[in-house]
């Protein structure tokens, strides 16, 4: 992962060590770089995922595993007991489980409400492009100052330009 002509060090504080790169080292590890790009950060214990492969393996794993998976079917609340999760009600109704896992996100610490223990998160709206391509000369992202450059397999990029505090508001702003 790359970041290129950044004015800070963005991703320093997560404890991904970033190296600084000069234009010959920025240049000779990640070919096809404009001219005018003079600096960098490389982040080499820094790595990707597919969402929607890694999401559907998961999703085969657990089952196979004997999880009890819903789909489009929202959490309205964490069933509680004996000072410990005890399922969810849903908007199928209620469901006990022996164990619960709270993976929604920004969400998360609406639903924990008084359980406590979870981080405050926020949802960051963001706007993206995937682009065919011919082969690219790398297979590390590249960040920049307003944007992004992420090689999704031999042929398509995925490029993308904001990233707003637009708090749950989902709605698309115009280009």
């Amino acid at each position: 992962v790359f970041g290129c002509g950044v004015g800070n060090n963005s991703e320093g504080g997560r404890g991904l060590g970033g190296e600084s790169l000069t234009r010959a080292g920025l240049h000779g590890a990640s070919g096809g770089l404009g001219p005018g790009i003079a600096t960098g950060l490389r982040f080499p214990d820094d790595h990707r995922v597919h969402p929607e492969r890694l999401m559907a393996a998961a999703a085969r794993a657990a089952v196979v595993a004997g999880v009890l998976l819903l789909e489009d079917t929202p959490v309205l609340e964490l069933e509680t007991g004996g000072g410990r999760v005890r399922g969810v009600r849903t908007t199928s109704g209620t469901m006990a489980a022996e164990i619960t896992l709270l993976a929604a996100g920004c969400w998360s610490a609406g639903l924990a409400g008084r359980l406590g223990g979870v981080p405050d998160t926020e949802p960051i709206r963001g706007q993206m492009v995937m682009l065919s391509t011919p082969a690219l000369p790398t297979s590390d992202v590249l960040f920049a100052d307003d944007c992004y450059v992420l090689p999704r397999g031999a042929d398509h990029v995925v490029v993308g330009a904001t990233m707003e505090r637009a708090g749950f508001d989902s709605s698309p702003t115009a280009a």
